[in-house]
């Protein structure tokens, strides 16, 4: 009887120990979704790869990647006809990554800053109001873009090995306002003056170099294939809403290009364009939330997969060896024990069958739903 007794607290703890890790890891996972972190919202293409810090894969398969959250120190890697949308989480900030780019998150929301660094390729960037402690910017090799609220762009170009042409970094303003001064300020390396950071509003671009640190900057109007080109790979991704705030998204609001206007597109196109959109929408929140219930069911199965061998384990050691067991507990019915242990690890085992192959019924769910997009 005494034996019996502390067989099932042995059990109690166990089950309570399994339902505490499994509860814990999805009470951090939730809390990690929301601190400094950003969010896949959409891709367009699949050729593209996200690293760590060290420049290690995360794991990210580029055919499942909408709904997977990303962190400091990440990088992402776009190549030839692939785009990648992110949104900082607990903000409306979105950045839309372009091709050929290396695109790194430095800080997202520490101490009320986001900072973003692009080696080379382009980006563009849509901003929601910050308040007035907060910062937003995003560093090329030569410039480097602050903002406050605004709709802007970047593209950092490197020449190829055994090209002359000369790196640089062009800033560009659809809408708000940017203020962009060089990576490296001329009076802290030679005493000279330093140029004020040049400030271009809507329509307006500025391009840094090298060559012309020292130089008041040019500004000019923004060229007609930057404006076709952000025009054909606009925001189509399904933001994800903000917690206890009642506001319209500004990836929600219509975006203008400088140019654009409403010619040759007649009412019928516009509800064909707005059906197709919001069909989009509802396609990548039912996929967040497919794979939110996929990676559940997978990380309970695989718990009481554990708790199953190790009871299984258990009883084969009781069965196989009743001798030594008798002789190390000698207040234990070794029989009895195996018997239970042997029960316990195999309902573990069928419960972590189920979540498993509710895991595979998921996933199959979530490939239909990709094929449809």
């Amino acid at each position: 009887m005494m034996f019996r007794k502390y067989l099932n607290l042995i059990i109690f703890y166990l089950c309570f120990f399994i339902a505490a890790a499994f509860t814990e890891s999805n009470a951090q996972g939730n809390a990690d979704k929301d601190k400094n972190t950003a969010e896949i919202i959409y891709t367009e293409g699949d050729n593209f790869e996200v690293l760590d810090s060290s420049g290690n894969s995360t794991g990210i398969d580029p055919y499942d990647a909408i709904g997977r959250r990303l962190r400091e120190g990440d990088i992402i890697l776009t190549y030839e006809n692939t785009y990648v949308e992110i949104q900082l989480l607990n903000s409306e900030h979105i950045i839309k990554i372009a091709e050929n780019t290396d695109f790194r998150l430095e800080r997202i929301n520490v101490k009320k800053e986001s900072s973003f660094k692009m080696l080379y390729g382009s980006i563009r960037a849509k901003v929601a109001m910050l308040g007035s402690e907060e910062k937003f910017r995003i560093r090329g090799n030569d410039a480097t873009a602050g903002v406050r609220g605004t709709d802007f762009g970047m593209t950092v170009v490197v020449p190829k090995e055994g090209e002359s042409t000369v790196p640089y970094t062009r800033v560009y303003c659809f809408k708000g306002i940017v203020e962009v001064e060089p990576v490296l300020k001329v009076g802290e390396k030679t005493g000279e003056p330093e140029i004020k950071p040049a400030v271009i509003k809507a329509d307006e671009m500025v391009t840094i170099s090298g060559e012309n640190y020292k130089t008041p900057y040019t500004i000019q109007t923004i060229p007609k294939d930057i404006i076709d080109y952000w025009r054909e790979h606009n925001f189509k991704g399904a933001p994800v809403p903000l917690k206890n705030k009642k506001t319209v998204s500004i990836s929600n609001k219509k975006t203008a290009l400088p140019g654009s206007g409403k010619r040759g597109v007649n009412k019928e196109e516009k509800q064909k364009i707005n059906n197709r959109r919001n069909i989009g929408k509802e396609l990548s929140r039912e996929l967040v939330k497919l794979r939110n219930s996929r990676d559940n069911y997978l990380g309970a199965g695989v718990i009481f997969l554990s708790a199953g061998v190790i009871f299984e384990t258990a009883a084969v050691l009781g069965i196989v060896f009743p001798s030594y067991i008798g002789q190390a507990f000698p207040s234990i019915d070794v029989t009895l024990a195996a018997n239970v242990f042997a029960v316990s690890g195999g309902v573990f085992i069928a419960v972590s069958f189920f979540s498993l192959i509710k895991t595979k019924q998921i996933e199959k769910r979530i490939i239909r739903l990709q094929n449809r997009r």
